[in-house]
């Protein structure tokens, strides 16, 4: 049947657009992934209803909500009465015969994606010995380096941690930092125009006397087929102004691992959506391998392993770059031998 628009059926088609829209733009930011940048505006506001939350204290803009409750697409995540991914609080104390262990990252440790019993923490507790074994998950989205360190001092150490994993991710080192050529932002934007040969030539001299300074004229990032977000990878794990930012916090918990009598371990986790047999890495992750060597970590370069399995098997989804279920069971194997092997060359 034909269908007569009358100007009756015209108005309710238009008041049924209007409401679509009004109804979207209401409901819309609530079911929006709250980012950083977010977080960052001085305009922000904070609601109960979402697991990260503004602090801006203690060197952390963020950290994640004590008892919190969200789901998105379709994954429930809650915090126990510390803010960690869990569904069980731990004593300060522990308790006799218990070896405890500290994760510390960012969203892969957290578990972006993934269930609870998928997340690394959950999937290396069930590896090892029930009641010999604390695994706790201080993991929280969108962390760098030294903002784990940070929330490590300022919390993990109260439960008298045996070991410490720092889960290492390519993405750790992008920390901010002033320059000769401007605030971080103008320092990002002259960087990327430099390489992608956008800017003029006093820019590009800038730049060039910059790199130097850094005892980087030639870089080795330096190639006209580098994707840029891994050259930012790149500059920001070789240039000093930005690692030099990295190795302090290093040297904090080389300290307190000293001081409070734990040991630590640190798992580099590759870029998952590069192709392996293009991968443009190997020579970061051995960078991050010798500098938490210096600093006397055992290191789990887990990039040597991962690249025997297929990309879209080990990827969040088969295509996000975070892991999968099927990632972390093999990385907590990796870590429940190394934890173990730990174990008995010490004797306990």
């Amino acid at each position: 049947m034909k269908r007569v628009f009358t100007p009756a059926y015209v108005l309710y088609l238009a008041l049924l657009v209007a409401g679509a829209v009004s109804a979207y733009r209401l409901l819309a930011p609530r079911f929006r992934p709250l980012t950083v940048a977010d977080m960052a505006r001085a305009d922000y506001q904070d609601s109960p209803d979402t697991v990260l939350r503004k602090i801006d204290r203690d060197g952390l803009l963020h950290d994640l909500r004590p008892h919190a409750k969200a789901t998105q697409d379709g994954i429930d995540y809650a915090t126990n009465a510390a803010g960690f991914r869990d569904d069980r609080d731990y004593p300060r104390d522990k308790p006799p015969g218990t070896r405890r262990v500290l994760m510390i990252g960012d969203s892969f440790t957290f578990g972006f994606g993934l269930r609870l019993e998928h997340t690394m923490s959950h999937q290396l507790t069930a590896l090892l010995e029930p009641g010999k074994w604390d695994v706790l998950n201080m993991g929280v989205p969108a962390y760098d380096t030294l903002m784990e360190v940070q929330l490590f001092a300022t919390r993990g150490l109260a439960y008298h941690p045996d070991v410490v994993i720092l889960m290492y991710h390519p993405n750790d080192a992008l920390v901010p930092a002033t320059t000769v050529l401007g605030d971080p932002l103008a320092t990002e934007q002259a960087l990327e125009a430099y390489y992608a040969g956008t800017g003029s030539p006093e820019e590009r001299a800038r730049v060039e006397a910059f790199l130097a300074s850094q005892g980087q004229a030639a870089a080795p990032w330096n190639t006209p087929t580098l994707d840029p977000r891994d050259r930012r990878y790149f500059y920001h794990a070789f240039l000093p102004v930005y690692w030099s930012q990295i190795q302090a916090a290093l040297d904090r918990l080389e300290a307190m691992a000293r001081e409070n009598g734990f040991s630590v371990m640190v798992a580099i986790i590759p870029e998952l959506d590069r192709p392996w047999d293009n991968h443009p890495f190997p020579t970061l992750y051995e960078h991050v391998h010798d500098e938490m060597a210096r600093h006397g970590f055992e290191v789990i370069d887990l990039y040597p392993l991962l690249q025997h399995y297929p990309n879209t098997d080990l990827m969040l989804w088969g295509h996000d770059g975070h892991t999968s279920a099927y990632a972390n069971r093999i990385i907590a194997h990796v870590l429940a031998e190394r934890l173990l092997a730990q174990q008995r060359s010490r004797g306990q």
